[in-house]
């Protein structure tokens, strides 16, 4: 009988165990595991080299492993822009003329085809080829009724002039022979019917940004060019203060592959002063 009532009482105890009931986590331990979460994302924020991943934007925001989040913000679009650059200009004291190969040279003209004064007649002097294929732009630009002022021309070197070259006694200069020429179309007209300063100023920013393109495509085909040589456009018979052009230019964004340098030299040959000849 006693074997048989502890057989049973066992038998109750084991019926009416208390079985595991899960109490709900106190205040304190759950403040206890956010701070640990949030020393571990810094622990892991300030290790980039653990091969953990390292991001410190919110989810659904994912990095690449190993990947610090500047690394992440730039490969997505997040950088900060670029500032854009702007064009260079640096005066230098001595011959514009003298240029060294390949150069391309740049001077204000206006759009009815006259090289007749001031340093356009140095222009006209040194590259008569030249000369004729702006004459010729100007003229059929006036056939078809083309507004061309506010926009460039670049000539290429002429094909003759080094054998031309060669037949002149003064041979101190031969780069001239693959010498560019730039022409800004800063002016409708020239001399008392030339434009006001004011328009004059904002015909000189397109010209620029033209011929600067011009230059670029160029050097994409295969066209060697090296460096853009001017006088102080604008400052001769069209009346304009050097300082007020030389401004407007170095404000001029440089859009990429375009050259960023523009050399600027006194003239030295003697101003003419008169009514230009076309």
């Amino acid at each position: 009988m006693a074997t048989k009532r502890k057989s049973a009482l066992d038998t109750e105890d084991q019926s009416v165990a208390p079985t595991s009931i899960k109490r709900p986590k106190s205040r304190h331990t759950e403040s206890k595991q956010n701070l640990d979460n949030t020393r571990r994302r810094e622990f892991l924020e300030a290790s980039p080299d653990s091969g953990q991943l390292s991001c410190d934007l919110p989810s659904p925001t994912r990095c690449v492993e190993g990947q610090s989040p500047k690394q992440h913000d730039a490969t997505n679009g997040d950088s900060k822009p670029h500032r854009p650059m702007r064009l260079t200009v640096i005066e230098k004291g001595g011959d514009l003329f003298g240029a060294p190969p390949h150069a391309v040279l740049v001077h204000a003209c206006n759009t009815v085809g006259s090289w007749g004064g001031g340093i356009a007649v140095a222009f006209k002097k040194h590259y008569p080829a030249a000369y004729k294929k702006y004459n010729h732009h100007c003229k059929q630009a006036t056939a078809s009724k083309t507004q061309i002022r506010g926009t460039a021309f670049l000539i290429p070197p002429h094909r003759d002039s080094s054998a031309r070259l060669s037949k002149v006694k003064d041979q101190s200069s031969p780069s001239k022979s693959t010498h560019y020429i730039g022409c800004l179309f800063t002016s409708a007209e020239y001399g008392r019917r030339r434009d006001k300063p004011a328009q004059i100023l904002e015909a000189t920013r397109p010209a620029m940004l033209d011929l600067l393109r011009a230059v670029a495509n160029a050097q994409k085909d295969g066209a060697e060019l090296s460096e853009i040589w001017m006088c102080k456009i604008n400052s001769g018979l069209f009346a304009v203060p050097w300082q007020k052009t030389r401004a407007l230019l170095e404000s001029i964004e440089v859009e990429n592959g375009m050259p960023q340098t523009v050399w600027v030299y006194d003239r030295e040959e003697p101003l003419v002063v008169g009514k230009s000849k076309r």
